[in-house]
């Protein structure tokens, strides 16, 4: 209870710095959304030549998974160094599948899926719009391989374009 208490002062406390940052709202094909997602993204931390960016939105996945829902919920935390426009990011992302038929195809039995993703990639930011450029493999941690059809026959990249709220 005291460790959920304290991640929860934690969290706060970032919230309450982000509330001064920026906020971010873009559009995604391919990544953490795995076929494209809608995604806001909040910087939680800046420094001169870093940044760390927390982002979270809504994703459509292929009818491949065969999911109960055709959304998924993709999560990314990345660093970005660099300095004024042009970043490199390094990080980690994960979606999450309701309610997939992905391994057990044939007695139909559903399961979720929770997929992880290293990321590294290349972004570009001015004061109204920014675009990025990353890597992101998907890696199936529930299920009894890392890949799966989703993961081994689709994209293994994300490509994204938005804009600053704030």
């Amino acid at each position: 209870m005291l460790r959920f208490l304290s991640l929860i002062i934690c969290l706060s406390s970032l919230y309450g710095y982000s509330q001064e940052s920026k906020t971010y709202l873009s559009f995604e094909g391919g990544g953490t959304g795995i076929v494209a997602s809608a995604n806001i993204a909040k910087t939680v931390f800046t420094h001169e030549r870093f940044k760390i960016i927390l982002q979270g939105g809504l994703g459509w996945i292929p009818k491949l998974a065969q999911s109960s829902w055709p959304f998924n919920l993709p999560i990314q935390a990345t660093a970005n160094f660099g300095k004024h426009m042009f970043f490199i990011e390094a990080g980690a992302g994960s979606t999450f599948i309701f309610k997939s038929k992905i391994e057990n195809p044939i007695t139909g039995m559903q399961k979720s899926e929770l997929y992880l993703s290293p990321i590294v990639g290349f972004r570009y930011e001015s004061e109204k719009w920014f675009g990025r450029l990353y890597i992101g493999p998907l890696f199936n941690v529930t299920g009894p391989h890392l890949y799966d059809d989703v993961t081994s026959d689709f994209i293994n990249f994300g490509i994204a374009v938005g804009t600053r709220l704030n």
